[in-house]
């Protein structure tokens, strides 16, 4: 399993760039997505459910066009915020960023607390 794409880490600082987060983020959206999209679709029909996909689609990519207009050149966007915040736009950088992570983590295991109950009872 490749966890860290040649050439995508910084000499200096030797942390991962863009490229490496990039494709971490899109491996556990994509593993929560096949988990949770059939139920969804299921759920809410399928024209509602195809039109709902696109709003979703439709805020992701505004969202990601102007992360990547602000960055510009910096290879960590808590770089970016740093320069234009100051320490606190860091910190603030970083705390989104960790809640971005343990969200899924609650979610998985909710996910398999629900999935083996039945199971283990």
């Amino acid at each position: 399993m490749i966890t860290e794409i040649p050439g995508d880490t910084d000499p200096e600082t030797h942390k991962h760039g863009s490229l490496t987060t990039i494709f971490s983020v899109w491996n556990a959206m994509v593993g929560t997505g096949l988990v949770t999209i059939p139920w969804a679709f299921s759920q809410s029909g399928l024209i509602l459910g195809i039109f709902l996909t696109f709003i979703a689609y439709a805020i992701s990519f505004t969202t990601q066009y102007f992360i990547m207009a602000t960055a510009g050149q910096d290879m960590d966007y808590t770089t970016t915020l740093k320069k234009l915040f100051g320490n606190r736009g860091w910190y603030a950088g970083m705390f989104i960023f960790i809640g971005m992570l343990t969200v899924p983590i609650i979610l998985y295991t909710q996910l398999l607390a629900q999935t083996l109950f039945p199971i283990l009872q």
